[in-house]
């Protein structure tokens, strides 16, 4: 059983201190697993491939670069990371996919930590969540899926995300298949074209119709998935939280979970204060979400 990680690296200079910094992570902490980073073009992959020999004169840069005709897409993110997932998967039992800016935080066999997350789908825990209904609303309907009451009574009319519960992993035994039932879909360039979409939820939902995956739900609210944001959203219960959902992950650079072995949205960190006011900000949005068709209905009743 292997595994390896792809990093997707966009066309800024912070972003790629950021991949240098997380594979200096990969290095301090004995990680033997492979990290992959995804360039869109060789231009930027020379220019980060200079860097990374400078700082790392004995390491190998394993990377891809998409080819041109993806960089028409006005969803990069989406576009390479599906791209990695589907040139590594013959290769691999396991893939995990994450962003530039995470960073190792204690040594791991990460092979048996993706093992585990799949077999305990500690990825399809959701929570309810004040922004994130629009994203999986607009993935669901852009697939067809809005007459599937099954999954709109399970996800409690879209309320409940399992963003970034757990580590992003593909399974490559189903990988081929998923490849198979995503470029069957009519309109994969609107897909790719849609900032909304994410790889990520499109795996999932194909989990969830095609192999019968199932949701488990986390009877907590945040303004987007509860990890990204639980230090500051549930001060009190933070270590209870990450334990109840089983994840190998956090955003909380003081978390006490043992189980995490990486450190995701560094380049989210913000203050209290600006976290309180993204939080009153959020609920409003929520709010002015789910009532105002209601109270555009009201106001023309009044009319009449």
């Amino acid at each position: 059983m292997n595994s390896c990680i792809i990093c997707p690296i966009y066309e800024k200079e912070r972003d790629f201190n950021y991949a240098l910094e997380f594979y200096q992570s990969k290095i301090q902490y004995g990680i033997k697993e492979d990290i992959y980073y995804i360039f869109s073009y060789e231009t930027h992959k020379e220019h980060f491939e200079e860097k990374f020999k400078k700082m790392f004169p004995e390491e190998i840069l394993l990377s891809l670069v998409i080819p041109d005709n993806l960089n028409q897409y006005k969803s990069p993110v989406t576009v390479k990371k599906l791209f990695g997932v589907f040139n590594l998967y013959e290769k691999y039992d396991y893939i995990a996919v994450v962003d530039c800016e995470c960073l190792f935080i204690r040594s791991a066999n990460v092979t048996e930590v993706l093992y585990t997350i799949w077999k305990k789908q500690s990825f399809l825990v959701c929570n309810k969540s004040y922004l994130l209904h629009d994203i999986l609303k607009t993935t669901v309907y852009m697939l067809g899926l809005e007459n599937n009451q099954e999954l709109k009574r399970d996800t409690d009319n879209y309320l409940l995300n399992c963003w970034f519960s757990d580590i992003p992993v593909y399974c490559s035994e189903n990988v081929k298949d998923f490849h198979q039932w995503l470029y069957s879909r009519p309109n994969l360039d609107d897909l790719f074209n849609e900032r909304k979409i994410t790889d990520y939820y499109l795996y999932i939902l194909y989990l969830y119709l095609e192999k019968g995956y199932r949701f488990r739900t986390l009877n907590y609210w945040s303004p987007w998935g509860i990890m990204e944001d639980v230090s500051f959203t549930h001060p009190k219960s933070c270590n209870s939280i990450e334990k109840e959902i089983g994840t190998h992950w956090s955003s909380n650079p003081t978390s006490n979970n043992e189980d995490a072995i990486i450190l995701f949205h560094r380049d989210h960190q913000v203050s209290i204060e600006q976290f309180k006011k993204f939080l009153r900000e959020s609920k409003l949005k929520y709010i002015g979400r789910r009532y105002a068709p209601f109270l555009i209905k009201v106001k023309n009743w009044l009319k009449i």
